[in-house]
């Protein structure tokens, strides 16, 4: 992680792969609540929109 970190260009070089760490996970988060809502939608009992919901 730490690897080349030089002081005072830390902004103006960012490495591609945070850019690709960053989309990854919003891609992930996507996902999952797109699923979870699928599965809330479909499941007779909606049992996950209770529990989004705090009920």
């Amino acid at each position: 992680m730490n690897e080349q970190r030089i002081p005072g260009v830390r902004d103006a070089e960012l490495p591609p792969v945070t850019e690709r760490v960053y989309a990854i996970h919003v891609v992930i988060i996507v996902v999952l609540f797109a699923v979870l809502l699928f599965i809330a939608l479909y499941l007779p009992g909606h049992h996950v929109v209770d529990v989004i919901s705090g009920g």
